[in-house]
C-alpha cells in the first residue's frame, strides 16, 4: 500500500504522486497506479477517490454595441493635431 511522505502524513495520492491535501499542490513527484490509489483512498476513508469537479461550460459575452459619432474640431485637433485641416478628403469615405 502507498505510504505518504514523512514530512506530511495527511498528504493524498493521485496518479501524478503526492498532493498537499488543502491546496492541492503536488508535494512530491512520483507514478502511482490506479489500483493503488484507490486501495489507499478506501483503507483511509472508506470509499474510492472522489471524481474532480466538472470544468464549467464556457459563457458567450456579449458586448454592448458601439456607436459611431462625429468628432468635434477640438476633438480631432486634439488627437489626430493638424493632420484634419490639411487633409480633410480623408476623412470622408
Amino acid at each position: 500500500m502507498l505510504k505518504a511522505p514523512s514530512w506530511c502524513p495527511d498528504a493524498t495520492p493521485s496518479l501524478r504522486g503526492w498532493h498537499h491535501p488543502h491546496t492541492g499542490e503536488v508535494l512530491k513527484s512520483s507514478l502511482h497506479h490506479k489500483a493503488e490509489v484507490n486501495e489507499w483512498w478506501a483503507h483511509h476513508h472508506g470509499h474510492a477517490q472522489p471524481a474532480p469537479a466538472p470544468k464549467p461550460a464556457p459563457q458567450t459575452l456579449t458586448e454592448a454595441p458601439s456607436t459611431e459619432r462625429e468628432l468635434h474640431e477640438e476633438e480631432a485637433n486634439h488627437y489626430y493635431g493638424n493632420q484634419v485641416e490639411e487633409n480633410p478628403s480623408e476623412w470622408e469615405e
